[in-house]
């Protein structure tokens, strides 16, 4: 029984988390496609379909959310070289820019949150982060 109430602890604790950044995106005016040009950023050029997998969300929201982005002037269209019928997706400075901005307003929320701790809880839960991150596969840019 104790495992399930572990494994409730840990989805709580993500999901306050990502819940805070959220506030933080719209207290600021910024979109949550914000969030999706920062993770851009740090995987790199993609596809739209590989941008698709990555979020596991249907080609419909993608393609809106892309459309979203290019208007913005954040992210344009490039051809493939490997397939004519897709394009790449690549940030533009503006973009670039941007991501960077809401990437450092994450990393500026996760010190709050650390800094709320003591110095000893600090040590114990970078130690047991550094576990946790062990424990789960690698991804694409350090997703």
């Amino acid at each position: 029984m104790k495992v399930d109430k572990d494994a409730r602890l840990l989805r709580e604790l993500v999901w306050r988390f990502v819940f805070e950044e959220r506030d933080q995106l719209a207290a600021l005016n910024l979109a949550q496609n914000s969030r999706v040009l920062e993770m851009m950023h740090r995987v790199g050029p993609m596809t739209q379909s590989t941008l698709g997998q990555i979020l596991n969300f249907e080609k419909s929201w993608i393609s809106r959310m892309v459309d979203q982005l290019v208007a913005e002037g954040w992210v344009e269209r490039t051809p493939n070289p490997q397939d004519r019928r897709s394009k790449i997706l690549v940030l533009t400075d503006d973009g670039v820019a941007h991501a960077r901005k809401i990437g450092a307003m994450f990393d500026g929320h996760s010190r709050d949150v650390l800094d709320r701790l003591s110095d000893e809880a600090r040590h114990d839960i970078l130690r047991a982060t550094a576990h946790l991150a062990a424990a789960l596969p690698p991804r694409a840019g350090g997703l």
